[in-house]
């Protein structure tokens, strides 16, 4: 059983999968051990549960105590509603099984289908449509809900967003001119105390919002933020795992500076403060489109995928990685001036199937704040021109 177990761990902790292949580079799990007597610190699997879990759990707790004694009594004094639906109409509970079939198969129930149920159960057509409205309804966040939770991420955004600023401030890799240094003597990066606490702060709080959300996963478009939360947590993971966590935390950083003030927008819109509301999305999306969109989709992409094989002297194929062959010269790497590739001068590397994973991760990560930008834009221009169109309408009536 004990040789099964380290066989199993061997395969598990084999560096081919976790860490970057490269002719030019020789890559040990003990090039990142801890060395008290050199005064350094390299990130290791078990932080993640000795001070990330905890976090996580501290985080949990104050969201409660926050949203049950500070959040509900301001939205009380804003007069934030807090319903969601009407009191059904249908008073025989024993046609809700009849009728949650029907709503699992469509939740939107066409006429035909009414009048039939209306004639096997023996309710009225408005009954019905009054069931299944309400029935769409339960299945949406409150606006007390929606208020809590976006102002307890405008919190914990800002808070991040500031922390990490500090964090990296200084740092020569967090430059946007100097990105390619992230990657300059990897594998020996040890991490700071600063970027240590933020890292496992932003563990955390991903890990808390999926512990948050599962609990609504069957609410509208719950789904998809537990997708988002779950791939920037397993890429936290993987990256602190691989000593990636110079260009995790940009990452981080570029998708937290991007968000509070959406989330504050909302907030001012679920408290009916319109005005504000419209300038702070405007301000907003001007910030995600800087940061998020551009900082993290072009310079922050392209440093993780093109500047890693430069600096790697890999070239990334769809399906393995070709390395230069080293040259007779003490083992130097024989990068060819003009990048011509010759078959000849190039050997086959084993795949690292935790980059490709984190690879096809910050494509979805790209694509999804690109979309996200471009609806955001979308809704704004339609609040602008409905409040232009209403603003003429006034008016108009002043006149007559």
């Amino acid at each position: 059983m004990d040789a099964y177990n380290i066989s199993l761990s061997q395969w598990f902790w084999d560096p081919v999968f976790w860490l970057p292949p490269s002719p030019a580079i020789q890559m040990a799990w003990h090039y990142m051990a801890t060395h008290s007597c050199i005064r350094t610190y390299y990130p290791i699997p078990i932080d993640l549960l000795k001070r990330g879990l905890p976090f996580a759990i501290v985080l949990l707790v104050i969201r409660l105590l926050l949203s049950r004694f500070v959040f509900r009594a301001y939205a009380k004094y804003l007069r934030v509603s807090g319903s969601t639906s009407h009191q059904d109409h249908v008073e025989n509970q024993g046609y809700q099984p009849i009728l949650e079939s029907k709503f699992a198969i469509n939740n939107y129930i066409s006429g035909s289908e009414v009048e039939e149920l209306s004639n096997r159960l023996g309710i009225t057509d408005i009954q019905i449509r009054d069931w299944f409205a309400n029935r769409r309804r339960r299945g949406q966040f409150s606006q007390l809900e929606k208020f809590n939770n976006n102002l307890w991420l405008f919190l914990c955004r800002s808070v991040l967003s500031f922390y990490g600023i500090l964090a990296l401030a200084g740092r020569e890799f967090s430059k946007t001119s100097r990105l390619k240094t992230v990657w300059i003597g990897y594998p020996r990066h040890p991490i700071s105390e600063a970027i240590y606490e933020f890292y496992m702060l932003e563990i955390a709080f991903y890990a808390s919002q999926i512990i948050t959300s599962l609990r609504h996963a069957n609410k509208r478009g719950v789904k998809l933020e537990i997708l988002y939360d779950s791939i920037i947590l397993s890429m936290s993971i993987a990256a602190w795992v691989c000593n990636y966590h110079r260009m995790m935390c940009l990452i981080l950083l570029a998708i937290d500076v991007g968000q509070p003030g959406r989330h504050l927008a909302k907030v001012f819109h679920y408290a009916h403060f319109d005005v504000p509301a419209t300038f702070t999305y405007i301000v907003q999306l001007t910030i995600y489109a800087i940061f998020t969109v551009y900082a993290f989709s072009f310079h922050i992409f392209v440093t993780a995928t093109i500047s890693f094989t430069e600096i790697f002297h890999v070239i990334n194929c769809p399906l393995s990685y070709y390395g230069y062959r080293a040259s007779e010269r003490g083992g130097e790497v024989a990068v060819p001036s003009n990048h011509e590739y010759n078959s000849t001068d190039l050997v086959a590397l084993p795949s690292n199937h935790a980059y490709y994973y984190a690879l096809v991760s910050l494509i979805f990560l790209v694509c999804y704040h690109v979309v996200t930008l471009a609806t955001n834009t979308w809704m704004l221009l339609r609040i602008l021109i409905h409040a232009k169109i209403h603003g003429l309408q006034a008016e108009e009536k002043k006149v007559n």
